[in-house]
């Protein structure tokens, strides 16, 4: 075997060196992963996800698949124990018998009893239309 590199032996240690580089010499800092606290309901062929996220507020999102009859009705979504009331807080559209998907954030609901807010772990997220039950599911 002869001591020559080939023109591919050398652009490949080439490519290696600058990948080496580059990754070793990245400026931007780590950053931890944030303490959250989840839970959902699963109700009318769709779910409700809420994250208790750190900077101080609650995200809640979701969608529902069946259930909607149309934007005549009304419709009402609770935390049936808390009475707690999404109905003015999140914005959807009714298409073919469920919504758009939904997401809001609050700063007056939590998941655990470390801070002010209404606690909604282990609370039941009950849809009326009409004021008659539709659907619900535990928290």
């Amino acid at each position: 075997m002869s001591g020559k590199i080939s023109i591919s032996t050398l652009i490949l240690y080439v490519v290696l060196a600058i990948l080496c580089l580059t990754t070793l010499t990245h400026s931007s800092p780590l950053v931890r992963r944030q303490n959250q606290i989840v839970a959902y309901a699963d109700l009318l062929g769709g779910r409700v996800t809420i994250t208790q996220l750190a900077q101080g507020y609650t995200r809640i999102y979701g969608q529902f698949n069946t259930g909607f009859q149309g934007s005549t009705s009304s419709y009402s979504i609770v935390f049936a124990k808390s009475g707690y009331s999404l109905s003015n807080k999140i914005n959807y559209s009714i298409l073919n018998g469920g919504t758009s998907a939904f997401q809001v954030d609050v700063t007056d609901l939590r998941l655990d009893n470390n801070g002010p807010g209404v606690n909604v772990a282990g609370d039941i997220l009950s849809v009326y239309r009409n004021n008659a039950l539709i659907g619900s599911g535990n928290v």
